[in-house]
């Protein structure tokens, strides 16, 4: 993966939820179908097919392409893990399937990022925020 090298934060362990675009849309679709509910009630409708920690996410990168991971500081004013807990039974007991990460899907979207390589501009990219 010579065009761009994987990097890390230094510790990792920061978790993120993901979710396939198209599993964003079948979520709203299936929230707007299924509206016979009792009103009075909040009902909470996490989009997440998975959560995956930072360093987890780099390591599946790592193993995929054979890249040696870059450890970096965080930039980040975070602690160095966490534990993201969501539940997504909301949207599955509406009949809601996910799309998971897998290496067919990592490969588009490396395929994805090296058919518009050249529209990519370096200098448009925060590398450190400001927070």
């Amino acid at each position: 993966m010579e065009w761009c090298a994987i990097n890390n934060l230094r510790y990792g362990g920061q978790s993120r939820a993901f979710i396939h675009i198209s599993d964003t849309a079948t979520c709203v679709q299936l929230a707007l179908e299924n509206d016979d509910f009792e009103s009075s009630r909040v009902r909470i409708f996490n989009q997440v097919a998975e959560v995956h920690t930072v360093l987890g996410l780099a390591k599946i990168l790592e193993h995929q392409y054979g890249e040696k991971l870059e450890y970096r500081e965080n930039p980040r004013k975070e602690l160095a893990e966490n534990e993201l807990e969501v539940s997504k039974t909301g949207l599955v007991s509406l009949g809601f399937t996910t799309i998971l990460l897998n290496k067919s899907l990592v490969d588009d979207v490396r395929a994805i990022a090296e058919q518009t390589s050249e529209n990519f501009e370096r200098s448009n990219v925060m590398s450190s925020p400001n927070w």
